[in-house]
């Protein structure tokens, strides 16, 4: 009881882990010292001084010779939130992370996202639809997406349930808007406003994790129902193509019985690897001509993705039509039973892409 109620509730992880030991320590040493009537128990009290990380910014030289540092961490009712510092020489970037997984990162030198996947979701809206003057985006992280569509003169709306992802974003990411900041559930959002947009990004996954409530077909109506007549939805989905796609294959489903046209645009080649990986998913109504890469073409690309964006921008992907699936609604939305395998796979590269010393 007190633990949901009154720990989680009030206090942070590190905080309980940190006054629980303590206490465990010093109800050990008070039985030595005053049943035992043994003083160099008192030793024991000095351990957790001697043991205890304290949450000051943590600092390493990594083997290929670049700087690494922590400097902020919290936990959240929604995750444990991290924003990191990478640096070699004048290089600077710096990223945002939720219970361990990357949500963005961005060049501390211009401003410009270091991730691929966000330029598929900026350039193939836009590049399909370019008249648009209206954005909503569900999941705010870095703050890297809006701000785009800000700088196209296109004012945007942003829906983030976690206040502190907010903060980071302001304080750390140079995150600001012209547009409503919303700190709310996306589907109390949705089910409340009456505004109409042109574009809508959904981009709102916490860790690993899916949020099935939004991507159920309940949900995905009150999404159409926001879109103006020549509105796109744009999804960031990590999924699988190849093998465990039966869950990826559920979401276009369920796409599919709403919108008339939905895309799907890997990040990635699906022939490769495991076929795991970012898939920007678009989907609308209106008879909208196919994606032109002549109106995002002068638009700058962060050296890092340039070769994925060149690549795979604008590809398009057709799951075969034998694929498992099944249609996901409120009352029946299994994803996070059938993502299992795919949240392993994160977990496998989070453990070898980042240093364990800033996961922990």
């Amino acid at each position: 009881m007190l633990t949901g109620f009154l720990l989680i509730t009030y206090f942070g992880v590190s905080t309980i882990f940190t006054v629980i030991g303590f206490l465990l320590i010093a109800l050990s040493a008070g039985y030595f010292l005053f049943f035992r009537r043994s003083g160099a128990a008192l030793i024991a009290l000095a351990l957790p001084f001697l043991l205890h990380q304290s949450d000051a910014p943590f600092s390493k030289v990594m083997e290929n010779g670049s700087t690494v540092t922590r400097i902020y961490s919290k936990d959240t009712h929604y995750g444990n939130l991290k924003v990191v510092d990478y640096s070699y020489g004048p290089k600077r970037h710096r990223e945002l992370m939720i219970d361990g997984l990357v949500q963005g990162g961005i060049d501390l030198s211009d401003g410009m996202s270091v991730y691929g996947y966000a330029y598929f979701l900026e350039f193939l809206p836009y590049g399909i639809n370019p008249s648009g003057r209206s954005c909503l985006v569900i999941g705010l992280g870095a703050g890297v997406i809006p701000v785009w569509y800000e700088q196209r003169g296109i004012r945007t709306d942003v829906v983030d349930v976690d206040p502190y992802v907010v903060e980071i974003a302001r304080n750390y990411f140079g995150f600001s808007l012209s547009g409503d900041m919303i700190v709310a559930d996306a589907r109390y959002y949705l089910n409340t406003t009456d505004k109409r947009y042109d574009y809508i990004i959904l981009d709102v996954f916490n860790g690993d994790t899916t949020p099935g409530h939004v991507l159920s077909v309940e949900a995905l109506r009150l999404v159409k129902e926001r879109l103006t007549d020549r509105g796109i939805l744009a999804i960031n989905l990590i999924g699988s193509l190849t093998k465990d796609n039966f869950m990826t294959s559920s979401i276009i489903r369920t796409l599919q019985r709403v919108f008339a046209t939905v895309t799907l645009y890997p990040n990635f080649d699906p022939e490769a690897g495991d076929g795991n990986g970012n898939i920007t998913v678009l989907a609308y109504n209106a008879a909208l001509p196919p994606f032109d890469r002549s109106l995002v073409a002068s638009f700058p690309v962060h050296r890092f993705p340039t070769a994925e964006v060149n690549r795979f921008l604008g590809r398009t992907y057709t799951l075969p039509p034998d694929t498992p699936a099944v249609v996901l609604t409120d009352d029946y939305n299994p994803i996070d039973f059938y993502d299992v395998g795919l949240k392993e796979w994160l977990r496998r590269n989070i453990l070898d892409g980042v240093d364990l010393d800033v996961l922990i």
